[in-house]
């Protein structure tokens, strides 16, 4: 009788979970660095450099969004497809070295 009392409290105090947002890209994996590496490998040519300024402008916006703030911060000669098309080259020969973020490298999510 005690342990079916105790089940009934813990599962009415127990939240019930709807939904979940599941979201890899620089939350679980550090695909950050493959994308600061890409930027700077593209700039290096026209000699300039990727900073945090211009990076931080850049974050969270949709692709073309954030070509074009990086073309018109530092106004460079080429255009948000071209960007487009060189970032993904590059960056898909990276891919698979990207790293697991410490935060979840444990045991508890079978990393």
């Amino acid at each position: 009788r005690k342990q079916h009392d105790a089940k009934r409290v813990e599962m009415a105090t127990t939240p019930t979970i709807t939904h979940v947002i599941f979201d890899m890209d620089g939350t679980l994996l550090d695909t950050e660095s493959i994308y600061t590496k890409v930027t700077q490998e593209i700039l290096d040519p026209y000699g300039h450099k990727f900073t945090w300024d211009i990076k931080s402008k850049m974050m969270g916006r949709k692709q073309h969004d954030a070509a074009q703030i990086l073309i018109d911060s530092l106004n460079l000669p080429f255009s948000q497809e071209d960007y487009i098309k060189w970032e993904g080259e590059k960056s898909a020969e990276l891919w698979e070295l990207v790293a697991v973020l410490p935060t979840f490298c444990s045991e508890d999510f079978g990393i």
